[in-house]
């Protein structure tokens, strides 16, 4: 029954860092194109560091989770936004061509 666990609390430290590096991902896609303020890609990049370098860490209790979880949020407020700002421009335009 030990093994299980283990490998439990090994599957978790490892999705920390994988979680980094999803965020590293986001973070240099939305540099790049310009898709994503540049606050927050530069937020994102702090927070995928932290990510990884948590992994050795994470049965000390390190926070990581918390901290991908709050970045996960705010990316879908933006996300939210950006929509909104899109369609609000996008829909008068259509109607004085019609």
């Amino acid at each position: 029954m030990t093994t299980v666990n283990d490998i439990r609390n090994i599957g978790f430290a490892i999705s920390g860092g994988i979680a980094g590096v999803v965020v590293l991902a986001t973070s240099g896609c939305g540099r790049v194109t310009g898709l994503l303020p540049r606050w927050f890609t530069y937020a994102g990049f702090a927070v995928g560091v932290i990510c990884i370098a948590a992994v050795p860490a994470v049965k000390a209790g390190a926070p990581q989770t918390l901290l991908w979880f709050l970045w996960l949020l705010v990316a879908g407020i933006i996300a939210l936004r950006q929509a909104r700002a899109a369609t609000a421009a996008t829909v008068p335009a259509a109607m004085a061509t019609s």
